[in-house]
């Protein structure tokens, strides 16, 4: 109690003050006998004691987490808040969050509430906190609470992401490789050459750390027109926190590794000696390189070559001769496509030839290219057109 205060002769006051931090407590007032008199010196007699129940005790509140390590992208943490006495005016209003969210308020007693806490998305190294300040609530007989201990909660939530370069560019050619470069966004101990998806060709010589990697790729032989792509696919790789790469885009490589063909046609396909057919040369792809030189003729010669992109002419004039199987040849890797890859095998197109004729001068025979078949000396496609006209 406090100082007595007067208020008349007869009427005394003093300010009682329960015990402090008593869960539940019963205060007792009273003035014994014979402790004081009256203005006769008569002693008083005992009074009856006061009783005054109390509570002083403040509800704390106690914060921990079901879980122990970081979190990372998608995962949750359930957060319980243990109360030293029960309370009716708990409430999620009371929480304070940072580096995150929460949900609804659990109630699974009087004393024990729970929630479940989301951490921030999209950052890379954060720390959730969670606490209650003072005088947030009450005890059943209004004692406000007194401030939580404060939880930290570390979290990752950045997803690793990975892009795909090339080294080069344009459309690769037979014989061409090209090196692939994968950028990850966070370093990663677990990325491999087997989480990439490659089609059109195939990886070699992958290697790298941390966020750095690469790889050759070589696009499918004989293949004229394809289109090669390399892509890594979601959930193949993590970061260090234990978070799942998300999908790369898709790189795609144009090639052309097929080497160019030729068909060889003819009007006709038997001609007696000295006679001419138009030959056709059908390339499989355009070319600017094909010329007269790339052909070769056995028993006979070519002129008025002419043509561009994938159709070619000339005439074939058969030599004067025994006779036989003339020969129409584009030689190999004497021409290329539009994207240099060059013709890798020899093209062949027959035409008999029956001699009608006796060889004048005792030539009775002419081979390769117009070359005199008896002696071996040259004998031009003029030649074969003065003997026409001489018989």
């Amino acid at each position: 109690i406090g100082a007595l205060t007067t208020t008349s002769s007869t009427e005394y006051s003093v300010v009682f003050t329960p015990t402090a931090n008593t869960n539940s407590g019963t205060g007792s007032i009273s003035v014994a006998g014979a402790t004081f008199t009256d203005t006769a010196a008569n002693n008083n007699t005992a009074s009856t004691a006061l009783s005054i129940s109390y509570d002083t005790l403040a509800p704390t509140v106690t914060v921990t987490r079901a879980g122990s390590t970081a979190l990372r992208s998608g995962q949750t943490d359930t957060i319980t808040f243990t109360l030293s006495e029960a309370s009716s005016t708990f409430a999620v209003g009371d929480i304070t969050v940072s580096g995150g969210s929460i949900g609804t308020l659990t109630t699974t007693s009087s004393t024990i509430y729970s929630v479940v806490f989301t951490p921030t998305a999209n950052t890379e190294s954060g720390t959730g906190s969670i606490s209650i300040a003072g005088s947030t609530f009450t005890d059943g007989v209004g004692n406000d609470n007194t401030t939580s201990n404060t939880l930290s909660i570390n979290y990752d939530t950045v997803v690793p992401t990975v892009s795909i370069t090339r080294s080069g560019s344009g459309t690769l050619k037979s014989g061409d490789s090209e090196t692939i470069t994968f950028t990850l966004s966070e370093s990663s101990t677990n990325f491999i050459s087997t989480d990439i998806t490659v089609t059109g060709g195939a990886i070699s010589g992958f290697s790298g750390s941390g966020t750095s990697y690469s790889a050759t790729f070589t696009p499918s032989a004989n293949t004229q027109s394809g289109t090669g792509s390399i892509s890594v696919a979601g959930a193949r790789f993590t970061d260090t926190a234990g978070n799942n790469n998300t999908a790369s885009s898709t790189l795609s490589i144009s090639y052309d590794t097929g080497a160019p063909t030729v068909s060889i046609s003819a009007i006709s396909t038997s001609l007696t000696s000295g006679s001419t057919t138009t030959v056709t040369f059908n390339v499989s792809e355009s070319t600017t390189t094909f010329t007269e030189s790339d052909v070769t003729a056995r028993l006979g010669a070519l002129t008025n070559f002419s043509g561009s992109g994938t159709s070619y002419t000339a005439t074939f004039t058969a030599s004067r001769s025994s006779g036989g199987t003339a020969a129409i040849t584009v030689t190999s890797g004497s021409f290329t496509d539009a994207n240099s890859n060059a013709s890798t095998s020899a093209f062949t197109f027959n035409i008999t030839v029956t001699n009608t004729t006796a060889s004048p001068g005792g030539r009775n025979s002419y081979t390769g290219n117009g070359t005199n078949g008896t002696n071996g000396a040259d004998i031009s496609l003029n030649d074969l057109q003065q003997q026409a006209q001489h018989r």
